[in-house]
């Protein structure tokens, strides 16, 4: 960072702020800590780079978001050839008022997730797990409304298929630490 300008200062003060909310949505999108990890310093470097650019925009938020969603969506691009596929298969249908219940089948409910195509999968987790309205997803990830609504609308059905989603794929740390 540079010596300590007014712009360095707004930078950590919005890295605090809102590190917590853009490392759970990079948790949803990768499927674990390490990778949301990597996936949130990468996005929060290239702020940095255009700060005086993103903290002119009416949400800075916004815009970091959109970021987190493009880096991840790059490296999905690039990472596709190593991923490795689990052949591990959870039912996702049962609910419960216990603690340790709820607990594993929101884990269960992220592993669906992560069987979605990454363009499903970010806008399930910015709808549903971020609970953005329609136009807020449709301008971070710059389409049309009917887009998201119909991507969306693609995702859940895969997700409600009478046989669940097909086996979880691991990317990343996860997928090595498996093999």
């Amino acid at each position: 960072m540079r010596q300590g300008t007014q712009s360095d200062d707004e930078f950590e003060q919005f890295v605090t702020r809102e590190y917590d909310r853009l490392r759970r949505i990079a948790i949803s999108l990768t499927g674990n800590r390490h990778d949301a990890e990597d996936l949130v310093q990468d996005s929060l470097a290239k702020l940095l780079v255009h700060w005086d650019k993103v903290a002119a925009t009416a949400s800075p938020t916004s815009y970091a978001r959109r970021t987190i969603v493009n880096t991840f969506l790059s490296g999905k691009r690039r990472r596709a050839a190593s991923e490795i596929v689990s052949t591990e298969v959870v039912d996702h249908r049962s609910e419960s008022s216990d603690p340790t219940t709820q607990f594993i089948q929101r884990h269960d409910l992220l592993s669906a997730v992560l069987t979605l195509p990454p363009s499903q999968r970010v806008v399930i987790v910015l709808r549903y797990l971020e609970d953005l309205p329609v136009p807020e997803v449709a301008r971070i990830l710059g389409k049309r409304e009917g887009a998201v609504r119909a991507t969306c609308h693609r995702g859940l059905e895969k997700l409600r298929e009478p046989d669940g989603p097909p086996a979880v794929t691991a990317t990343g740390r996860a997928a090595h630490a498996r093999a």
